[in-house]
């Protein structure tokens, strides 16, 4: 899975709930997505942070693995 730099691309959703890897100027971690606000709600190593983030690069999150 490759990492996307902001600066490149930015993710296409219309899902505002659907989550992203995220890169940041505090570590890895998970943030939603939308055109409006950009990204938000990001948690990283377990805390959630609404603001002061320099987020650099993101990636759609994997697949659940399936059910056999």
């Amino acid at each position: 899975m490759p990492w996307i730099s902001v600066d490149e691309r930015k993710p296409e959703t219309t899902n505002q709930f659907e989550l992203f890897l995220i890169v940041s100027d505090k570590g890895i971690g998970v943030a939603h997505y939308d055109a409006f606000g950009g990204f938000g709600s990001v948690v990283v190593s377990g805390n959630v942070h609404y603001s002061h983030h320099v987020i650099t690069h993101w990636a759609p999150l994997p697949k659940p693995p399936s059910q056999q």
